[in-house]
């Protein structure tokens, strides 16, 4: 490589100040680095005038970018880039003296041109005829030319900053130098020559064999190469990219080595070598093997895609399942499939190791944050919350609590707006549709979202959580108040698990509490239904289920509704054991079971939550839940929400069973409820559907049990009318 020598000294002492204040820098006030990027834009302005009709003007541009090579010298030695850039100065100088006629200052210019590059190539169709004359006078006068025949051939023959050309031909200035020959293996030879103007003079010289020559090639640069424990440097790509980075290792002699080849997120390559003679060896390219652990996804359906902390990752496929390999560390692993939700996980990996998972994909709750003063409360309940909930079977948890405090303001909230709704029911203050929104936009997309909000920021005592679902569906929270105890997480855990599709067993049969019964108390059977067959009658005490007493109402339903999986799906058999005035006895119930309907002010119920699920199931066409009972659920989900033009759309869309106790009815009485409240105008309307419903004699609300409808609706007409 080429090097500046001492040839600025002369020349610009003529141009540029003492460099002695600069000289005395210390460490403090050096730039920093990338010197040289900054004189390049000079070079390139006074380059731009020299060839304008400007040109004299050039010469004051060319002294300052040369005093800024000066300058940045005492820092750094100049690339060869620069050192082109100083040599091209010194000949655009020279034309313009020459065109000025300053015939000293041409001479001058070319004396400190062929000082700095003896062997400088010009264009001569460009340059005055007179100019090229003087040029090639004063180098046949100053410049020598070697011949050098160096034995290796391939040995590099320097004379300072000039080295030969491939074929052996140096040009350097007239006088006494130092010419360097070297190759790794040989020894090297510096000779003094005094060399002279005029023909090329021929210089053999002959280097001696010392040691034999390794040469490691590997498939990536900046490996450290170790030889025997020893570090030796590491490898770096040539010109030639093709034979990989190279390290040329000298002064072996003959013998065995062992090489090591080292690189950080690498894993380290041994290789034994066996040095015969001395000579030049070239080992194959050693290609080295990233570090990585493997994880085993099971369970994780197609069409899943994979992020490792947000980065996309591609899998590989294999006859044990689904597999990404990861570098050594730790990871957050994202699964997230279009139609069966999210999963996510923390992995640590070690190189070389496998780590099984088992993916269960989940729609996802996002946790967008607990806002408020009481960070120390806020910090607890997060807590909570990802160990009570980070295990629903129906969710997957997703903490986005950064998010928070930006998705509020955005909405135009604060805190204390946000904590005044939770605490005053100030409804009509909280645009919950911008802040559906704004979650959907700023946090991971979402099916439901929770945000809370401290009862106190400096000492709270219960946090307000609201969930809300995804957008389009109804905008209306859910507003679940949390103390700080395992026990409210895990009650807001159930209602999370709580399906509004799960079937409830019919009994067809009202049956109550009453103090002058052991147990629950049948007042009222159904013709036709499972308890008049079963041969149940009004005054039965039912003592016990399958074995296991009951004594109230709600023991009842809880065992019947455990059997519904064992018995009303298989068609077995429920054993009653009853009292009557005639004594106890024992009933066979052909447990059946009926589809349910949300209540309006269920407190059991998420309709958040809930709104998603049905959503989903509506647009399943697999699923096995008549879709009348599906839109039947939404349509009460808008009702709650507000939303009385979504509910009356989802009500008319629906195509109910007739003459049932479920359908028809509870669709009429629904669109009467919702028209009666969107206005006078729907009056009409309203009591059309309201009397339909109040004509259906056994028509019930929310299940095959449930109340009556035809009472309900006749209230509601005598209030209409």
């Amino acid at each position: 490589m080429r090097r500046l020598h001492l040839w600025l000294i002369a020349g610009l002492l003529v141009f540029a100040p003492s460099l002695t204040g600069a000289q005395q820098l210390v460490e403090e006030d050096l730039p920093e680095p990338e010197v040289w990027e900054e004189v390049v834009p000079s070079f390139a302005e006074a380059e731009q005038i020299f060839n304008s009709a400007n040109q004299p003007d050039s010469l004051v541009l060319f002294d300052a970018f040369l005093r800024q090579v000066e300058e940045n010298r005492v820092l750094e030695e100049p690339p060869d880039m620069i050192y082109d850039l100083v040599a091209k100065s010194y000949f655009f100088r020279a034309q313009v003296n020459h065109n000025l006629g300053s015939t000293e200052l041409v001479e001058l210019d070319l004396e400190q041109l062929l000082e700095i590059d003896p062997g400088f190539l010009f264009d001569r169709a460009l340059v005055s005829g007179r100019l090229a004359e003087q040029f090639d006078t004063m180098k046949k006068e100053r410049v020598a030319t070697i011949l050098v025949a160096v034995d290796p051939p391939d040995a590099a023959v320097s004379v300072g900053p000039w080295n030969t050309d491939p074929s052996g031909l140096l040009e350097i200035p007239t006088g006494i130098h130092i010419i360097h020959a070297e190759k790794a293996g040989y020894e090297s030879q510096d000779l003094e020559v005094e060399v002279a103007a005029g023909d090329a003079q021929p210089l053999p010289i002959l280097l001696e064999r010392t040691s034999a020559v390794l040469i490691v090639a590997t498939s990536i640069e900046d490996v450290e190469i170790f030889l025997d424990g020893a570090n030796r440097g590491s490898t770096l790509y040539g010109s030639d990219t093709t034979q990989g980075a190279l390290l040329v290792l000298d002064g072996l002699q003959p013998g065995g080595y062992e090489l090591s080849a080292r690189k950080e997120s690498f894993r380290e390559s041994l290789v034994s070598v066996q040095i015969e003679d001395l000579l030049d060896y070239n080992m194959a390219s050693i290609q080295l093997v990233p570090t990585s652990g493997v994880v085993a996804l099971n369970n994780m359906p197609p069409g899943t895609v994979i992020r490792a902390n947000g980065n996309l990752v591609s899998p590989s496929f294999s006859g044990s399942g689904v597999q990404v390999a990861l570098s050594p560390g730790g990871y957050t692993l994202s699964l997230a499939h279009p139609d069966r939700g999210l999963f996510e996980a923390r992995v640590d990996i070690i190189d070389q190791q496998a780590v099984e998972i088992d993916v269960r994909l989940r729609p996802p709750l996002v946790l967008l944050g607990i806002l408020g003063g009481d960070t120390s409360t806020a910090t607890r309940m997060n807590g909570l919350l990802s160990t009570e909930l980070g295990e629903l079977g129906s969710w997957a948890l997703i903490d986005r609590s950064g998010v928070a405090e930006e998705i509020v303001a955005a909405a135009g909230l604060d805190v204390a707006t946000l904590r005044a709704y939770a605490q005053t029911g100030s409804r009509q203050t909280i645009p919950w549709i911008e802040i559906q929104k704004e979650a959907g936009d700023r946090a991971e997309e979402g099916s439901v979202y929770m945000l809370g909000v401290l009862s106190d920021d400096l000492l709270a005592e219960t946090v307000h959580m609201f969930l809300f679902p995804e957008s389009p569906l109804p905008a209306r929270p859910d507003q679940v108040d949390l103390a700080l105890d395992s026990a409210t997480v895990r009650n807001l855990a159930a209602l999370l698990n709580h399906s509004v599709l799960e079937s409830r067993p019919t009994l067809g049969a009202i049956v109550v509490d009453s103090p002058a019964a052991a147990g629950p108390l049948v007042v009222q059977t159904s013709e036709g239904g499972p308890a008049q067959q079963a041969g149940l009658t009004s005054g039965d005490e039912i003592l016990s289920i399958d074995g296991t007493t009951v004594a109230t109402v709600s023991d009842f339903w809880r065992e019947l509704t455990a059997r519904v999986e064992t018995h009303a799906t298989s068609g077995r058999l429920v054993p009653l054991r009853v009292a009557s005035p005639g004594g106890e006895r024992d009933v066979q119930l052909a447990l059946t079971t009926s589809p349910s309907l949300i209540e309006l002010g269920a407190t059991d119920v998420l309709y958040s939550v809930a709104s998603y699920e049905l959503s989903t199931e509506d647009q399943n066409e697999e699923g096995v839940v008549p879709k009348w009972v599906v839109r039947l659920n939404q349509a009460v989900v808008y009702l709650h929400g507000g939303d009385l033009q979504g509910a009356i759309q989802m009500l008319r869309s629906i195509d109910a069973p007739t003459g049932g106790r479920l359908g028809e009815a509870q669709v009429n009485y629904l669109l009467g409820l919702a028209l009666s409240s969107a206005g006078g105008e729907y009056a009409s309307t309203a009591s059309g559907f309201l009397t339909r419903a109040a004509e259906g004699t056994d028509g019930r609300l929310y299940h095959a049990d449930g109340p009556l409808i035809a009472p309900r609706a006749k209230v509601r007409l005598r209030v209409l009318n």
